[in-house]
Formats: structure tokens, C-alpha cells, sequence
């Protein structure tokens, strides 16, 4: 369609899904040329706990909030990476009370891995002891002599 009103013209084109808006007045043509719907784009997904096989789609992302934070991704078609690509340090501190003197302390965290393990006796004066690992949330401390202390676990 196309008008002459004095010294306007105004053309307006219409095709499916392409559209063209010409005005002499303002000498601007705005131009939208509409294509398919695209596959959806990735998101961030977060919630408590390690992902499961029905959460997101192919390219998402994944924040575990659970303390310490890990995040996991992106995802594949079949299922999440077997591990996180990222997850913060713990800043957590567990503090243990041995009150009567012991040789062997046996201290039980709830930090979760292998924390650092430093001892102090109920001077403040720092202990070396030998340090194993029971499993996740025990530590076991053997010293040459009894004392008791404190046992601080990062």
C-alpha cells in the first residue's frame, strides 16, 4: 500500500513473517525479519544436594547450595559430569575438647574430607601429634605423652 499526502509518503510492506515500516518524515525504515524458534538457551540451576538425571537440559549449569558450594556442568545429553567443575572451600572450623590428659585422641567432625588438624595443650602451647585419618569425620591423634588441649580442625 502506498499514499502521497502532500509531502508525506507513507509505504507499509507486510510478508508472512517480514515486515517493513518506511515514513518519509522521519527518513528511518525499521526492518524486523522474523526466522524459526531457536533451541532454548542454557540455564543456572541451583538447588541443595548433588544434581539428578532429571533436573535441566543439555548446556545447563548446576549450583549445589549446600555448604561448602559446588558447582556441576555443564550438563550433557545422557547426564551430569561425574564430579563438580568448582566447589568453595569450606570455612568451617571445628573446635574439640580433650579434658582429661590422653595419649590418643579420637575427635568426630562433621567437616566432612580430610581437615587440617592443629593442637594446642590447656596452655595454648602448640602439640605435635601423629594424625590419621579414619575415614570422612574422624581423626585420630596419637602424642608421646598424655596431656589435654584442644584440637582444632579447618
Amino acid at each position: 500500500m502506498s499514499e502521497v499526502l502532500g509531502s508525506k509518503i507513507d509505504v507499509e510492506v507486510t510478508e508472512l513473517k517480514n515486515t517493513v515500516t518506511v515514513s518519509e518524515d522521519r527518513l528511518t525504515a525499521y526492518v524486523s525479519l522474523l526466522g524459526a524458534q531457536g533451541p532454548p538457551g542454557s540455564s543456572i540451576i541451583s538447588g541443595e544436594g548433588d544434581p539428578t538425571f532429571d533436573i535441566g537440559v543439555e548446556g545447563d549449569l548446576y549450583i549445589d547450595t549446600l555448604n561448602p558450594p559446588k558447582f556441576w556442568g555443564p550438563k550433557e545429553a545422557d547426564d551430569w559430569p561425574a564430579a563438580p567443575f568448582f566447589s568453595f572451600q569450606s570455612n568451617r572450623r571445628f573446635e574439640y575438647t580433650q579434658a582429661s590428659p590422653s595419649s590418643s585422641w579420637t575427635v568426630i567432625h562433621d567437616l566432612g574430607g580430610f581437615p587440617s588438624v592443629s593442637v594446642v595443650d590447656s596452655a595454648k602451647t602448640q602439640v605435635i601429634g601423629e594424625v590419621t585419618y579414619i575415614d570422612d569425620e574422624t581423626v585420630q591423634i596419637e602424642f608421646e605423652q598424655p596431656f589435654s588441649g584442644y584440637a582444632y580442625l579447618t
